[in-house]
């Protein structure tokens, strides 16, 4: 999964300290820091990727996780020092079927799924000397959203797992002949999300996902 996580990254890119909250100065020679001194809203994109591991009662190992990315978006802007804010994500997933290692007929049915930010991620980047594009690295917190359906059909929410200051690498680039916006924010977080009905554990979040704003015929 990490070797997807970064190829998929590297697909949307070519190659500490404080910040004001202001956008760039409309002046700027860069071309894509002056595009986002507005806000930038993209559309996560269907090659976007967002796994887990799972565990049985027995610690045995289960088949991976992937549930399907629906949907999402993404708000970027950037700030007359450099930093790259990512103000927004939110990530929407399909229902997942997570099969019990005892009885593989029976299944645990996790909806209602969803990953956001918890906290904005200041993103302080390297950008490159065409002005078309950046890359870097920060921290924020990302929010798991899920509930479990019952087998009478009811639903049952689950606590919102919080991973706090989990490190996300962010890329950017803008095409030079469009000016288009492209952006990739990948992550993993190890350890335990949670034990479901003492039956399954699931950890080791990984998440890449892939947002451009709209084509242009779409605006």
């Amino acid at each position: 999964m990490r070797n997807l996580l970064v190829t998929l990254a590297l697909a949307a890119a070519i190659p500490a300290c404080t910040y004001d909250g202001g956008g760039m100065d409309a002046d700027s020679a860069n071309p894509l820091r002056r595009t986002l001194g507005h806000r930038a809203f993209l559309d996560l994109g269907n090659d976007s990727q967002v796994g887990v591991t799972a565990t049985g009662p027995d610690g045995m190992l289960m088949p991976y996780l992937q549930p399907t990315v629906t949907g999402g978006r993404a708000i970027l802007r950037a700030t007359e020092d450099g930093f790259v804010i990512v103000e927004y994500l939110n990530v929407k997933l399909a229902d997942l079927d997570v099969p019990l290692e005892s009885d593989p007929s029976k299944k645990l049915h996790l909806v209602d799924l969803s990953l956001k930010l918890g906290t904005q991620i200041d993103v302080d980047g390297d950008w490159a000397p065409s002005g078309y594009s950046m890359t870097g690295a920060g921290a924020g917190d990302l929010l798991l959203d899920w509930s479990l359906r019952l087998d009478d059909g009811s639903r049952f929410q689950l606590a919102t797992q919080r991973l706090a200051s989990a490190p996300f690498d962010v890329s950017i680039r803008q095409d030079d002949k469009t000016g288009r916006l492209t952006a990739a924010v990948w992550m993993t977080a190890g350890g335990k999300l949670r034990t479901i009905a003492d039956k399954v554990t699931l950890s080791d979040l990984s998440m890449a996902v892939i947002a451009a704003q709209p084509a242009p015929s779409a605006l």
